[in-house]
């Protein structure tokens, strides 16, 4: 049904897709052949082995233009073990991106470590509102620099500017940077219900366990620590737990399937260990269920599904910079805003892997559900190992776990993309994505799922 209705509904969007598609990849093959030809004379020497170091340069809808490298080793150590780090800057909004992976580094014949290493700082890249209903419209800069000076400024200053835009109090009553704060809010308070912003930049690190039940089932446990110091937040947010997967997987080839599924059954629960602050004392649980099919379809194509629903519960604990915002667009002094999880650990949808035509992060709440659909045919005319996908996806997210969460107010996106599986063992992906909100282009290694 959900396919169904994105092809009626953006039908000649498809329809001039696929003409373009088959106007680049058939019209003019000798000549990308020629491009991709030259491509793999000045990077191929650096991609063969089992380790070694690529230049990198894409684009990212929220980061512009962006270079860097990427290092890999597929046998770390002599023990088969797998290294990312992907290094990379944007030449527009400095941006800067390190994300690096460890993979089955064998403790023994069972047991297998890995860990992640994230770093991002962004200045630009906002997120969108709690909730699936929220704006979507910019909001100016010289409003988001407004929203930073206000969320700083103590409880009692923010009521003063609150009660002087409701018209209950004179402007003399503000000093001249609440002034300015004041003027800058004012076109713009409507449009701020739930708004969050990024701006500043945020860490990640973790490390998993796995314990090998049989060749398709582990067990997977995690110690995660994250921190997101934000401009338009008056605190560090920072939060670690501790998770527990099982999963199985029954897939002819674990980096790029084409027939088999997997399940991931996940439930995290926040520990206060090393995050835990004045600021920071989260105490809640978050359930993962993710189910993926893949199916063979046509001549060496493959049809993925994926259902995957995300599940958020705790103490609720008061959120001063939400209660904020509240206060400045409800105008009501006595309004507050609850959370029981930092922004960032929250059940969302817009990000890498997830309805890839909206903004990252655009829906955030206590409650998520997917559904994705991707066909992925090779392009090996072009080039040795390249991979085309056309996509679709439906999603919504919501304060309460009911059967409206799976069926009702979905948001939709489709798009396409390329993905190139190198040395078996890395797949690098571009994919651009459309929905009502525009466009989005999105750049990361391996499938979505």
């Amino acid at each position: 049904m959900m396919i169904m209705w994105i092809i009626k509904k953006n039908i000649f969007k498809l329809m001039l897709i696929f003409i373009l598609m088959i106007l680049v990849f058939t019209s003019n093959v000798n000549a990308a052949k020629n491009f991709m030809g030259i491509i793999q004379d000045i990077v191929g020497p650096k991609m063969k082995g089992n380790s070694g170091k690529i230049p990198f340069a894409g684009y990212v809808s929220e980061g512009g233009l962006m270079v860097g490298e990427f290092i890999y080793d597929f046998d770390l150590f002599d023990k088969n073990t797998k290294f990312y780090s992907a290094n990379i800057v944007s030449l527009t909004t400095d941006i800067i991106v390190s994300y690096n992976q460890l993979r089955n580094y064998p403790l023994s014949d069972k047991w297998r470590l890995g860990g992640d290493l994230i770093f991002v700082k962004y200045t630009e890249l906002e997120a969108g509102g709690i909730g699936n209903d929220t704006p979507d419209q910019e909001i100016p800069e010289e409003a988001v620099a407004a929203l930073s000076k206000f969320v700083n400024l103590d409880q009692e200053r923010q009521d003063v500017i609150v009660r002087v835009l409701k018209g209950k109090e004179s402007k003399s009553q503000l000093t001249a940077e609440e002034a300015e704060i004041a003027v800058a809010l004012a076109e713009n308070k409507d449009r701020l219900n739930g708004y969050q912003s990024s701006a500043g930049w945020q860490g990640k690190a973790a490390v998993n366990l796995a314990y090998l039940l049989d060749k398709h089932h582990s067990i997977i446990t995690e110690y995660t620590y994250q921190i997101l110091d934000s401009e338009m937040r008056s605190y560090e947010y920072k939060a670690d737990a501790l998770s527990l997967a099982w999963e199985e997987e029954y897939v002819d080839d674990t980096n790029n399937p084409r027939e088999g599924h997997k399940i991931i059954t996940k439930v995290k629960k926040s520990l206060n260990l090393l995050s835990h602050d004045a600021n920071n004392n989260w105490d809640y649980t978050k359930l993962t269920f993710d189910i993926r099919k893949y199916l063979p379809v046509f001549t060496n194509s493959t049809l993925a599904l994926r259902f995957r629903t995300e599940s958020i519960s705790g103490e609720d604990r008061l959120d001063k910079d939400r209660t904020a915002l509240k206060k400045l667009y409800t105008g009501d002094l006595d309004a507050e805003a609850y959370t029981c999880a930092p922004y960032f650990d929250m059940a969302s949808l817009g990000d890498l892997n997830s309805m890839r035509g909206y903004y990252y992060n655009r829906f955030y709440d206590k409650n998520s559900s997917l559904y994705q659909v991707e066909l992925r045919f090779p392009m090996e005319y072009l080039l040795s190992n390249l991979q085309g996908t056309v996509f679709a996806s439906a999603g919504r997210v919501s304060d309460e776990f009911n059967t409206e969460l799976f069926t009702e107010d979905m948001h939709y996106c489709y798009g396409l993309g390329l993905r190139y599986n190198f040395l078996g063992g890395v797949i690098i992906r571009g994919d651009i994505g459309f929905s009502k909100e525009g466009s989005q282009v999105r750049m990361n290694m391996g499938h979505s799922f």
